[in-house]
């Protein structure tokens, strides 16, 4: 079995959000969690298996936060929020680049495109 998935586009249920937005803004924040067992693409049986242990074990650690240390925005004009994802007790470095943001029906939906910086490279002896 692979345990890597390459690049997957689904959706998780929101389970609490806060923006802080500053002057700087680049001092803003951004703290969320979602719920991991709300993990959707359409495809039921990849769906399971992303919630299943050997992935997310939505059923042991059924939250996933995000907590910003910084926003950047970038040459081109688009925002990053900069910070740590913690899932399954593990927390590790994420950008989340904001792809789109709009208000309908009363909702604010953002539209996310998360990537992990690449891991620091070995000491050089």
């Amino acid at each position: 079995m692979c345990d890597d998935l390459g690049r997957v586009n689904g959706t998780f249920a929101l389970e609490s959000a806060s923006i802080s937005v500053a002057e700087p803004v680049a001092e803003s924040a951004v703290h969320a969690v979602v719920a991991a067992g709300s993990f959707h693409t359409g495809a039921a049986r990849r769906d399971d298996h992303v919630r299943s242990p050997a992935f997310l074990d939505a059923d042991r650690h059924p939250a996933i936060r995000f907590e910003s240390s910084r926003a950047v925005r970038g040459d081109d004009g688009v925002w990053t929020m900069e910070g740590s994802l913690t899932v399954r007790g593990h927390r590790a470095p994420l950008r989340l680049t904001i792809d789109s943001l709009a208000l309908r029906d009363g909702s604010l939906r953002l539209s996310l495109t998360a990537t992990a910086p690449p891991p620091p490279a070995p000491p050089r002896t």
